[in-house]
């Protein structure tokens, strides 16, 4: 039998378990591009596995959603937590966040 401490642990995101390991959020605009660096016109992961695609950081106007990064303590780097179909979800999630973890204000 499955105990109640582990069934939240499965319904939590992972990077809720390791939020101390975070000292602040960024919030980016992204898009998705193909092979030949050509932006894509989806929302991600809407292609066929076949079609090779990747995300990036880009300018506001180019952004097909917007995502929310937990910055690491421990050496340079980010960790995307959600993403978002416009600025203004992303930045209502980092709020929430910044309110719930105080640690995470810039």
């Amino acid at each position: 039998m499955t105990s109640p401490i582990e069934l939240a642990k499965a319904a939590t995101p992972w990077w809720m378990l390791a939020i101390h390991d975070y000292d602040g959020l960024d919030i980016r605009p992204v898009r998705n591009v193909n092979w030949t660096g050509e932006p894509l016109d989806h929302w991600p992961n809407l292609y066929p596995e076949d079609h090779a695609t990747w995300c990036e950081v880009c300018e506001p106007h180019e952004a097909h959603f917007w995502s929310v990064y937990g910055r690491l303590k421990v050496g340079p780097g980010f960790e995307v937590f959600e993403d978002f179909p416009d600025e203004a979800e992303a930045t209502a999630f980092a709020e929430q966040l910044r309110a719930a973890w105080p640690h995470l204000r810039d």
